[in-house]
């Protein structure tokens, strides 16, 4: 080849483009495994969700699945579903690890071939630095129930429509076990509203103590009315 051709040969090669003399790297195709060590890889955010949830969550189970989205499918436009169950249930702990470990699985440089799942389990053996054990709910008391009604007798003396003699309203109250108060009967006075009894019912069902019951418990409550 004479010198002239040579460093013509010299020139092209030269002005091509740097991205056609460069291969693009392939991307690893996403895998059972590799799915699975990449969940295995959130032991950290499992914990921080932990934290500041202030959950007393000691196991952690952790299911994944990956669909191809559209091509080229990435693990950024994959379908992935992600199920968070833990021990004892822990709804907002749950939530939180899983917007956690759905956007560090959408940041894994994989490419989705096929249909892929993972699981994995964690046990928090260590509470996190920031969990405290929640205090124990206070016992029932009947004198916390009576308080609560007494400071509505205004408003139940305002459901009584009467003129006249005073009078009384005797009600049979029951304290249910998640705290809150129901109306079982009242004996208002004769006279009253016709709309007395639902106007105390509802008053009666706005009231809740903090020291729930074991089971239903009742009491009787009496106030007096003056007309």
């Amino acid at each position: 080849m004479s010198t002239r051709a040579c460093l013509l040969a010299l020139l092209t090669l030269s002005a091509a483009p740097a991205s056609a003399q460069r291969g693009v790297a392939p991307v690893t195709p996403l895998t059972h495994g590799s799915l699975s060590q990449a969940l295995h890889q959130q032991r950290a955010a499992v914990s921080r969700c932990a934290s500041a949830e202030d959950s007393g969550a000691y196991l952690v189970e952790l299911r994944a699945s990956v669909r191809p989205g559209p091509r080229p499918s990435s693990m950024f436009n994959a379908r992935i579903a992600v199920q968070v169950r833990s021990r004892p249930r822990d709804g907002g702990f749950e939530a939180c690890v899983r917007r956690g470990v759905q956007n560090a699985l959408q940041d894994q440089p994989y490419a989705v071939e096929r249909s892929v799942s993972g699981q994995v389990t964690f046990r928090l053996d260590e509470r996190p630095d920031r969990y405290r054990p929640r205090p124990p709910a206070p016992e029932y008391s009947e004198a916390e129930a009576s308080q609560a009604l007494r400071r509505r007798d205004p408003r139940f003396a305002q459901c009584i429509d009467l003129a006249g003699v005073p009078e009384r309203i005797t009600m049979r109250v029951a304290v249910e076990a998640d705290g809150r108060l129901t109306l079982l009967r009242a004996d208002v006075p004769p006279g009253s509203s016709t709309r007395a009894l639902e106007c105390l019912r509802r008053t009666v069902e706005g009231l809740r103590v903090r020291g729930a019951p074991a089971r239903r418990r009742e009491l009787t409550h009496t106030v007096a009315v003056r007309g």
